[in-house]
């Protein structure tokens, strides 16, 4: 059974009416024009049947990369419907480096220089560069990502 929570204790969803129930639930008494939810997404590493989930780090072929993968979801505020939705980008990321095996996770994403494959999640969890990788990584996605799905639609 999975663990996960993602919005006031309900269990991830699986479907969109699922998803769009929690929002529901989650935005009872507010009243905004739009709601935004970004989710953990995933990818496919390199050219193996591995995948890449949420954030964290993976050691691949001497060398670690740092990873935080989100998908945005922005919702109409009077009727809940998913107006626009998309995986969270840095815009920098090139299928050339990509083709190479330069970056083998697509998606905001970095090489980590100095940094040693942590012996246990806790160690990643208190390394303040690995910390602070992440944090940079998720801002520059959503601040790449947000204005354009945030644009009024003509």
């Amino acid at each position: 059974m999975e663990k996960e929570r993602l919005i006031r204790g309900t269990k991830h969803p699986r479907t969109n009416a699922e998803l769009v129930a929690a929002v529901r639930q989650s935005a009872a008494g507010t009243h905004c024009n739009r709601y935004i939810l970004v989710q953990r997404s995933s990818t496919q590493f390199s050219n193996t049947n591995q995948d890449g989930r949420g954030i964290g780090i993976i050691g691949w072929a001497g060398r670690n990369h740092l990873f935080a993968l989100t998908y945005i979801l922005v919702l109409d505020g009077e009727n809940f419907s998913i107006i626009k939705r998309a995986a969270a980008s840095t815009g920098d990321e090139s299928l050339i480096s990509r083709g190479l095996g330069l970056n083998p996770i697509h998606g905001p994403s970095r090489k980590l220089e100095d940094v040693s494959f942590p012996a246990t999640p806790g160690e990643a969890a208190s390394n303040p560069a690995l910390r602070d990788g992440v944090r940079a990584l998720l801002a520059t996605s959503l601040d790449h990502t947000m204005p354009a799905m945030l644009a009024e639609q003509r």
